[in-house]
């Protein structure tokens, strides 16, 4: 079975995330009010105390903390891509690239050439 799970952006304020278990999220760009009791400097660092209250407030369906405590690293990983999208600076816009093209040589092996064994 193939793995599916990857980034899609819809617009500038809303990402689509599916997960390695097929479940797909639709991640909205945080405003002011989701970001209530958090540090922007400590979600940026992704500190897990921070961005798992974060991604409850902004992906629907919620993903609630015991989801979030289940999770593989590399669900976890890829929603952290997904939210460096919305980082308004420069280095966050490079990092999402380099982001996304890692898992998608992860999702993705790339193929064999026949000179290869």
């Amino acid at each position: 079975m193939q793995n599916k799970a990857g980034i899609k952006i819809i617009d500038n304020e809303t990402i689509e995330v599916t997960l390695s278990n097929g479940a797909t999220h639709i991640m909205h760009e945080p405003q002011g009010h989701a970001m209530r009791g958090l540090s922007l400097d400590m979600v940026r660092a992704k500190v897990t105390d921070q961005v798992q209250p974060l991604y409850a407030r902004i992906c629907e369906p919620i993903v609630s903390r015991k989801q979030f405590e289940t999770m593989g690293l590399s669900d976890i990983s890829l929603l952290n891509a997904a939210l460096d999208f919305f980082m308004p600076t420069l280095w966050a816009r490079k990092r999402f690239g380099k982001s996304i093209r890692a898992f998608t040589r992860r999702i993705r092996p790339l193929p064999r050439l026949a000179n290869q064994r």
